[in-house]
């Protein structure tokens, strides 16, 4: 492993996925790739620690996670294609209680794939003694619970930032290297 290529496949991912926040219609496709890269970082990572379930809880949050990107761009596609201006409230009406139950289960699956993150994350704080992981991984915790409203949106941006700071902040691989001699 090579805690550079973590480091860029990490922070590079983190930036893509700012991609989802600000690009509703193309998001969706950019955050895909960025978190197929930060897949790859967190495998890099977890197997320079030798602990796998480094990878197996992020995996699961990856796997969520993609169950909220699909989600979510189908309702901000429907909304761009559908002339909500011109609706009579009955339709309105209509539209709302068809995407109440979908944004429930994004918002279901958003808060289940952050614990998952959390746990990953709070890893790999300890094993690379980089706390901004364990801090971003608080923050997309509160992000999901908060967003069902905007705010969580906000709190979202502040656990991206964190998230390509704390991958920026990798050691280098010596330090992996004198972390599986000390644990042998």
């Amino acid at each position: 492993m090579t805690s550079r290529v973590a480091k860029f496949l990490g922070s590079i991912g983190s930036l893509l996925m700012f991609a989802w926040l600000f690009l509703p219609h193309l998001g969706g496709a950019i955050a895909v790739v960025g978190s197929v890269l930060l897949l790859l970082a967190v495998k890099q990572i977890s197997n320079a620690t030798k602990d796998l379930t480094i990878f197996r809880n992020y995996f699961v949050a990856f796997i969520l996670f993609l169950v909220v990107i699909i989600f979510s761009s189908a309702i901000f596609l429907t909304i761009s294609i559908t002339d909500i201006r011109n609706m009579d409230l009955e339709s309105l009406e209509a539209l709302v209680l068809l995407f109440l139950p979908i944004i429930i289960v994004i918002w279901i699956f958003s808060i289940m794939s952050a614990i998952f993150l959390r746990k990953s994350f709070k890893k790999i704080a300890e094993k690379t003694r980089v706390d901004l992981f364990k801090t971003a991984a608080n923050v997309f915790l509160v992000s999901s619970i908060l967003i069902i409203t905007f705010l969580g949106l906000f709190v979202l941006f502040i656990a991206l930032l964190l998230q390509f700071m704390a991958f920026l902040s990798l050691p280098a691989e010596s330090y992996f290297m004198e972390q599986n001699k000390n644990s042998t």
